[in-house]
């Protein structure tokens, strides 16, 4: 071969790649509820993500035919899209299979990892924690409030503490609300200082002089960017931080709680709220109506797609005597157990593709997981300090499956009273007034 015909297959060769990690080849933003392709496409193999189980395929611009995995809400690109040709750290799983337990005073902090083991974290317990990929690694970093004596701690990558603030948080939240891969915290440090945000965790970033009764996160436009969903209490009601640019109101009522999930498997999140006794739980559906699900109020509420099919159910703790429901693919309630809660928590602890709940029954039963939609399993004797957060704090799949010798021998009671039709009252009209200041 000619050395002009070997330089013109390199040329060839080098442009290809340029193409192809440039976005040239690509259809922007093929997006869906799960994942995010913005140049080349997702192949997948064996192993574990670290091992190189996700690559560029050859045919860059197209979804590629994928695993199950891949058809549920558990990866995304990190950082992203700017690893070279054929890498194996293109795409990021998402399940969230560590679960992180306060055990109290007495016990600290403990992470059961990959459904397989016990790691202790620290002997403290926390006043609150929260997860998120703060340095877009893939690696979920656990954001603890030790308190006025210790202040904010990140325990990043599961390997090592950095101190985050001297101050103590009111509450905290994470979300990716600049799009670039890395998840900020946002931070209410009370009436003193309000809300600000630690971004690209690099820098502190003023959000509002307010503090907030409660807050979540969630894209609501399916734009790539988180939007922050804050209750400022009676007087100002329900505002949205929309695309970390401006402020929205979503409703002049207070909320008793709030969580935020894809219902209905089309890329928008839901904002799903407990309006209290008076009004009960309503959805914000994709970001342009109000939907009303249920007239009773709710103890507690997670999100999490039990069954795998690409729609996030709402695990509701209605209490005694209706027990906890499951409003299942957005069409009907579903009796979970007639026991109340005292906290729950979702993640797919054994990387199923189905999310798994995580439900302390409290002192006299203590932790159990409803896997996989089909069958219970005891996590542990002890109940939890009331925290319980999921991620994926070292990056690696479960290696471990639920097994039969640790299902129940004894079944905690199922017994419970049918939950009654939703009586719908009508939701207020939003009132613009008055302004947030």
């Amino acid at each position: 071969m000619s050395p002009i015909k070997t330089i013109q297959i390199l040329l060839t060769f080098m442009l290809t790649v340029f193409l192809a990690l440039t976005g040239h080849w690509a259809v922007a933003d093929q997006s869906s509820p799960n994942y995010r392709v913005v140049t080349g496409v997702l192949a997948a193999g064996g192993g574990t993500q670290s091992s190189g189980n996700y690559s560029i395929s050859s045919v860059v611009g197209q979804p590629s035919p994928v695993s199950e995995y891949l058809s549920s809400s558990h990866y995304r690109l990190a950082g992203g899209f700017r690893a070279a040709l054929f890498s194996d750290s293109i795409v990021v799983p998402e399940f969230k299979n560590d679960v992180i337990i306060d055990f109290g005073d007495s016990f600290g902090l403990w992470a059961r990892l990959n459904n397989n083991s016990w790691d202790s974290l620290h002997s403290l317990s926390p006043e609150s924690m929260v997860t998120g990929d703060m340095d877009g690694n893939g690696l979920f970093d656990v954001i603890i409030d030790f308190g006025d004596t210790f202040g904010l701690w990140v325990l990043m990558n599961n390997s090592s503490w950095v101190k985050l603030h001297g101050a103590s948080a009111d509450s905290m939240v994470t979300g990716d609300l600049d799009g670039n891969g890395l998840d900020e915290v946002i931070i209410d440090f009370g009436d003193i200082y309000g809300l600000w945000v630690r971004l690209n965790n690099s820098s502190w970033v003023k959000l509002h002089g307010a503090s907030a009764d409660s807050m979540v996160t969630g894209d609501m436009d399916d734009n790539g960017l988180d939007e922050v969903i804050i209750d400022f209490g009676d007087i100002y009601g329900l505002w949205v931080r929309l695309n970390n640019s401006s402020w929205v109101k979503l409703h002049s009522v207070s909320a008793d709680s709030m969580v935020t999930g894809d219902l209905d498997g089309n890329g928008l999140f839901e904002v799903i709220i407990d309006f209290g006794d008076i009004y009960g739980l309503w959805v914000r559906l994709n970001n342009s109506s109000w939907v009303a699900l249920h007239s009773l109020s709710a103890e507690s509420m997670v999100v999490g797609d039990v069954d795998g099919d690409n729609q996030d159910d709402v695990i509701v703790d209605f209490v005694a005597p209706y027990g906890i429901y499951v409003w299942m693919n957005n069409s009907s309630w579903v009796l979970l157990h007639s026991l109340s809660a005292e906290s729950m928590v979702t993640g797919d602890l054994d990387s199923s593709g189905r999310d798994d709940v995580v439900i302390d029954f409290g002192d006299s039963y203590g932790l159990w997981i409803r896997r996989n939609n089909s069958g219970w399993v005891l996590l542990h004797s002890l109940s939890a300090d009331s925290i319980m957060v999921t991620g994926n704090i070292d990056g690696l799949s479960s290696v471990a499956q639920f097994g039969e010798t640790a299902t129940m021998s004894v079944e905690v009671p199922t017994e419970a009273v049918l939950l009654p039709d939703a009586e719908e009252l009508p939701l207020p009209t939003v009132e613009f007034e008055p302004k947030l200041p």
